[in-house]
């Protein structure tokens, strides 16, 4: 992605509330081809060349270069370090955290039949897994700013009579005793001095982001005349996403009222789609290859689990006293469907002496502002058909297309191989200052024998991004901004047997 700090990414890169979300559109929208170590360690820039399980979710012709049955399963040590610094008129203080977990990358499956006395050489069938997203993130930052939790309880609130109070933020503030009112107006207040020569807070906040997206796919390819490769996919992906964030603030100045606050929020998200891939590699002679691809939208069926707690203590002059209250938990079912998905591949094969191996160059093109909510699928409320309007518009006017460029090689030397490759991809924000791109680096290695092969690979992305704990319509008021940088390190192993 590309570095930016944009108040729109801080809007969205967590779900406020129990609601979608622009970045709940991007992470159902976006995939990663890093399952495989052989086309993890080009950079993902295998779509002219095929014959790897790996690069079947981008590029199904991959089932068509097979001249033999195999079999493969992937696994990978994940590392990643966020660093975040509160901005704000008192301290700021940088703060990193980082996470190391293994995963279950890929397993894959060919069958291979070659037909006698046909201009059809082989024909493969491919099922398996790949791991096409992964969601795992810690993040902590403290620092001292002005501002309060309750300026957003206090905005959600205004207007409504108790009864009317939402049950996960206005409605718990209230219980606590972190706002109180209303007045005639339906006005509500806090202990908060807005005004005061001391009113600076301390905040820290602890974000937790677990999950991934595993795809279940199956696949045909065939390859006629050992000139022109075609594959069709099926690709049923799963979802499982959870989020738990613990937000703290506490007063710096002890003639204050507000003592201490502090809100959780937990959202878990889970469903399965459904998507289907076309796609063919051209040889057109023996050193050049052309490959393309495309991906129908994925069609999500998706529940939400969310509830949130609550803990305010505040001192009146007469001792400490405090309030706790839990949220009841809210369910919600939506679809989502995500945009189409085109890919284009360029590849040579080259030999020199007795090095021999191959380049390829792909380009991706996805339009994220085509990607589509469906609240009313499951619901006849107003209100969801409401902001499933709001959402939708929200996709189209604040996201856009983007392309993603991948350009790898491997050299081969007997049975070793090298590898190497880098892939730029773009932010799929409509509003964007910043041009930076971060590459994604690759580095990659493997030794393939007549009937067995072990690759590895080694992967290195970042993003920056801004973000806030949460967010205030009324612009004179001052919320928290923290910078956030992720940097993920993969290690990727693949052991295969061919048959």
């Amino acid at each position: 992605m590309k570095y930016f700090i944009t108040i729109l990414l801080a809007l969205s890169i967590f779900s406020q509330g129990f609601a979608q979300s622009l970045q709940d559109a991007i992470r159902l929208s976006g995939s990663s081809f890093y399952s495989s170590a052989r086309s993890s360690g080009v950079g993902g820039a295998f779509g002219a060349m095929g014959a790897d399980f790996g690069s079947i979710s981008y590029n199904p012709a991959a089932t068509g270069a097979y001249w033999g049955g195999e079999f493969s399963v992937g696994v990978s040590l994940n590392s990643s370090l966020t660093q975040a610094r509160l901005d704000g008129n008192g301290t700021d203080m940088f703060d990193k955290y980082s996470k190391r977990k293994f995963k279950f990358d890929q397993i894959g499956y060919i069958i291979n039949t070659q037909p006698i006395g046909s201009d059809w050489k082989s024909a493969s069938f491919g099922f398996g897994m790949n791991r096409i997203a992964n969601f795992d993130q810690k993040m902590y930052y403290e620092g001292n700013t002005k501002g309060s939790f309750t300026d957003r309880f206090l905005e959600r609130s205004h207007g409504k009579e108790l009864s009317e109070l939402d049950d996960f933020e206005g409605g718990l503030a209230y219980d606590v005793g972190a706002i109180y009112g209303p007045d005639n107006n339906l006005y509500y207040a806090s202990d908060y001095q807005k005004f005061g020569p001391n009113n600076l807070l301390h905040k820290s906040q602890s974000i937790d982001l677990r999950g991934g997206i595993n795809e279940m796919l199956f696949s045909y390819g065939a390859n006629y005349n050992d000139v022109f490769l075609f594959g069709l996919n099926v690709g049923i992906p799963f979802v499982n996403y959870s989020e738990t964030k613990s937000y703290t603030e506490e007063a710096l100045d002890v003639s204050s009222v507000l003592k201490k606050l502090n809100y959780d929020e937990y959202l878990q998200t889970s469903g399965v789609g459904i998507n289907f891939k076309g796609g063919m590699i051209l040889k057109m002679s023996k050193y050049f290859r052309l490959g393309a691809s495309f991906h129908s939208p994925t069609y999500y069926s998706l529940e939400d689990d969310y509830s949130t707690n609550m803990m305010y203590a505040y001192d009146e002059g007469d001792g400490l006293k405090s309030g706790e209250k839990e949220s009841p938990g809210a369910y919600f079912k939506y679809k989502f469907s995500s945009p189409w998905r085109y890919t284009g591949s360029l590849g040579a094969i080259y030999k020199l002496g007795d090095l021999n191996g191959f380049i390829d160059f792909d380009v991706e093109y996805a339009d994220f502002s085509t990607g589509k909510f469906d609240f009313t699928a499951y619901s006849s409320d107003e209100g969801d058909a409401l902001n499933q309007q709001e959402q939708n518009e929200r996709i189209r006017e604040e996201l856009k297309a983007s392309l993603t460029y991948r350009m790898g090689a491997e050299l081969a030397y007997k049975k070793l191989r090298m590898r190497g490759g880098i892939a730029l991809p773009d932010t799929p924000f409509e509003k964007d200052d910043l041009s930076d791109v971060i590459p994604t680096y690759t580095l990659g290695a493997g030794i393939r024998g007549d009937k067995v092969f072990i690759d590895f690979a080694f992967i290195r992305e970042g993003t920056r991004y801004g973000y806030s704990p949460y967010i205030l319509i009324d612009e004179t008021l001052i919320q928290p901004f923290v910078d956030v940088e992720k940097f993920t390190s993969k290690w990727l192993v693949t052991f295969g047997t061919r048959f």
